[in-house]
């Protein structure tokens, strides 16, 4: 009787250690896909600055032109 009630308690602290080890698993992944996430929001970030720029330079030239008739 004993060394079953040993044999259950070994089995709930592998369970525990079980369960440990996947959520550190998951929490890993989820960073992992967090910074996927962040580099392709910067690229995209980036990929829009030249235009933007080129926008925003267009539309001081036609506002100062505007304020020079």
């Amino acid at each position: 009787m004993d060394r079953l009630i040993l044999f259950i308690k070994e089995g709930e602290i592998h369970t525990q250690k079980i369960k440990k080890a996947l959520k550190k698993d998951r929490f890993i992944w989820q960073q992992s896909l967090n910074i996927q996430i962040e580099r392709i929001i910067n690229i995209i970030a980036h990929q829009w600055k030249q235009p933007l720029s080129s926008i925003s330079t267009i539309q001081i030239a036609i506002r100062m032109s505007l304020e020079l008739e």
